[in-house]
């Protein structure tokens, strides 16, 4: 078999069930696996989720109309700033810009649930400050990234 074949049914193997974690929170709808993704929604925000041996990754939809380099380039600074965001990160592809997490495997189900709803909330004001940046003219002052989370 080879290489690629191997690391194919390893990730499916992973991904055969939908995490349980996020099963658990009960407020999920709409999932759909693709590959070794888990699609869904919660909250009215999309979000997909992989589950590895590392831990589980989640990523939150930023709902933007269109993405502003420097807005981008500032909250990438942003979120490499914070200690407690070690395991965050932006995803950027076709179907936009991604809040990513990786979650410890062993998070009591209390705490694992607060920090996802922390993650959902950091993406939506993430989305809301970038349309409302999108509106506002050129010469009006950028606003504090410290302040969003």
């Amino acid at each position: 078999m080879s290489a690629d074949c191997q690391n194919l049914s390893f990730f499916t193997a992973i991904a055969m069930h939908f995490p349980s974690p996020l099963a658990n929170l009960g407020s999920i709808s709409s999932v759909e696996q693709r590959g070794a993704r888990w699609f869904f929604e919660i909250a009215g925000a999309q979000a997909w989720c992989c589950d590895f041996s590392q831990g589980l990754c989640v990523a939150v939809k930023l709902v933007c109309a269109s993405i502003d380099d420097d807005w981008l380039e500032r909250a990438t600074l942003w979120l490499a700033s914070i200690r407690d965001a070690l395991d965050d990160a932006f995803a950027l592809d076709d179907d936009g810009l991604w809040l990513v997490r990786r979650y410890e495997p062993q998070l009591a189900d209390t705490e694992w649930e607060a920090l996802f709803n922390q993650q959902v909330a950091i993406a939506n004001r993430l989305g809301d400050r970038q349309r409302h940046r999108c509106q506002r003219t050129n010469n009006e002052r950028t606003p504090n990234l410290e302040a969003w989370a």
